[in-house]
């Protein structure tokens, strides 16, 4: 998965510091929950102009 592939890619480095106790299931565990939040976020224009780019606002929209 394309998506899932470019989301670890952001979060390695925070995996292997933060999460540095996580073996690779439990790495795999947050991938999947970032791109479970992503893909169920309205991250559309409308939505993102709606919160005026404001990253507070935008976090209410954000399920999860």
């Amino acid at each position: 998965m394309f998506f899932g592939s470019a989301v670890f890619d952001r979060l390695e480095p925070y995996l292997e510091h933060e999460f540095r106790g996580l073996d690779e299931a439990g790495q795999q565990a947050v991938t999947d929950a970032v791109c479970d939040t992503f893909a169920r976020a309205d991250l559309s224009d409308e939505a993102v102009l709606a919160a005026d780019a404001n990253p507070l606002l935008a976090r209410t929209r954000c399920p999860g």
